[in-house]
This record gives structure tokens, C-alpha cells and sequence, in this order.
């Protein structure tokens, strides 16, 4: 199992989060046995938008959080892979694709244009065809998405008002689809 893409060598994996006490920012590397990269932690009550998760940058020339590479991806269909955790929030979850010149909405997402959230569960396989890329949900003006400038996929928990939202999650076996 590898948590690479073999068409681009240069992923930089890393932590996602509002505080860095929480560990946001933090570099990871796959675990040498299972090739999973692993999340956890609580989004706090009442936090705005997606405040945790994992995020791998493509072309990143081993540097993670500063200057985004670019991975020209629009030769592929999309990317796929293995999502598992002992807690997943229920319609919490995002995946989302920042690319070069996305606009001030915000990066377009998995099921974007459907719903504000993208649906994901433990054990699941994921596959993502660039065609379900889409908004971000709710934005007035989203710019289409261009995977030929694409920059990160970021795997983020959704914060609720309604309490703390706990996670634990990884993902692993990450490739590029053919087209």
C-alpha cells in the first residue's frame, strides 16, 4: 500500500486546523507498513467552515503550508482513495481541490454543486472523477474547476453548532485515475 501518486513524486502531506497547538501545519509521512495518513482531533462548537483534517500538496517539492506547487492532472479522470477511521462524522466531512485561479468563493468539492458536505464513510473506497467536482455548495459565482492547475486536496471536518465534532480518520492508497 502507498500513499503516493506516481505521476507526481512531490506529495507533502500535513495536518489540518485553526490552532496549532492542535497540530495544524504538521508535516506527516505515510505509515511505512500500511501507507495510511491519519487525522484526529475535535472541531470546537460553533467553529465556522472546515476546521481539521488532512491536506496533501501536489508538486510540493517537499515543502508543506508554503508556496503551492502545481500538478497538471486534467490528463487523468481523477484521483481515488481508501478512506477508513473509527470516527467519521456523519455529513461532516469535505473534500475539497484548490487550484490555481479557483476564485474568492472558496475551492471547488466532492458533490459541490449537490450538497455542502461530501458523503464518506470508514471502509469506503473513494473514487472522484473530476466531473463531481463542483461549486463550492452555495457559492454565487463558482469558478469551474480546472484540474489541469490543481494544487491540494484537502480532507477537512465540518464544525456544528451544535457541539464539538470529534474525528479520527486516514486515508491511504491515493493514484491518479486514468482518463
Amino acid at each position: 500500500a502507498s500513499a503516493s501518486v506516481t505521476c507526481t513524486p512531490d506529495l507533502a502531506w500535513y495536518l489540518l486546523g485553526d490552532s496549532p497547538d492542535a497540530g495544524a501545519g504538521q508535516t506527516l509521512s505515510p505509515d511505512p507498513t500500511t501507507g495510511a495518513v491519519c487525522a484526529s482531533g475535535v472541531v470546537p462548537p460553533g467553529a465556522g467552515g472546515a476546521s481539521g483534517g488532512l491536506a496533501v500538496d501536489f508538486n510540493a517539492a517537499g515543502d508543506s503550508g508554503g508556496v503551492k506547487g502545481i500538478w497538471d492532472a486534467g490528463s487523468y479522470g481523477g484521483v481515488a482513495f481508501d478512506f477508513s477511521g473509527a470516527t467519521v462524522p456523519d455529513r461532516a466531512m469535505l473534500v475539497s481541490f484548490p487550484f490555481a485561479g479557483q476564485g474568492p468563493d472558496g475551492p471547488p468539492t466532492y458533490q459541490g454543486t449537490a450538497q455542502s458536505y461530501s458523503a464518506l464513510a470508514s471502509g469506503q473506497h473513494v473514487v472522484i472523477h473530476w466531473d463531481a467536482v463542483g461549486g463550492p455548495y452555495g457559492a454565487a459565482t463558482p469558478v469551474l474547476f480546472d484540474p489541469s492547475k490543481l494544487q491540494s486536496m484537502l480532507v477537512q471536518v465540518l464544525g456544528s453548532a451544535g457541539g464539538p465534532t470529534p474525528y479520527q480518520f486516514c486515508l491511504a492508497n491515493l493514484t491518479a485515475l486514468p482518463d
